[in-house]
């Protein structure tokens, strides 16, 4: 009973250090990688855009990356008991509230679309981190592990 104890302490330390963690300052540096990219080429990399608008000579578009699966968390709490042979039990499962991780990449182009004047990005620096780290050719070198 013991080494399962411990064997299920270790899994759960692995879990939780294999979590990466984003800083605002990181997020960009990974966003700088696109830079210098057309707005074709940008569309190839993040895919169709969530929005898109043309105002005062200038093309704006809009990635809106949403996660839904951090909301359906859940908590269980179960209990045991037994003896010569026969084991019974009870278990509640508690659903937890979260907000959905968002990310939102903004980029404004000219007219014609050849050039990517601006490329920013909100929401959620930990999930647009995830995001950048597998869409980047270069490697994340600045990914800090809690």
């Amino acid at each position: 009973m013991k080494y399962l104890k411990i064997v299920t302490i270790i899994i759960a330390l692995h879990l939780i250090s294999s979590c990466a963690t984003y800083s605002n300052e990181e997020v960009d540096q990974q966003l700088n990688h696109f830079n210098g990219l057309n707005l074709t080429q940008l569309i190839a990399v993040l895919g169709v855009p969530t929005r898109q608008y043309e105002l005062d000579g200038a093309t704006y578009v809009e990635w809106k990356k949403q996660d839904h699966s951090s909301s359906q968390s859940s908590v269980s709490i179960g209990s045991s008991t037994g003896g010569r042979g026969w084991f019974g039990g009870i278990g509640i499962t508690l659903p937890i509230e979260t907000e959905d991780d968002i990310c939102i990449f903004q980029a404004t182009t000219n007219v014609e679309r050849s050039e990517v004047k601006d490329l920013q990005w909100k929401g959620n620096s930990n999930y647009c981190g995830e995001i950048l780290a597998e869409l980047n050719p270069a490697p994340a070198k600045s990914k800090v592990k809690q």
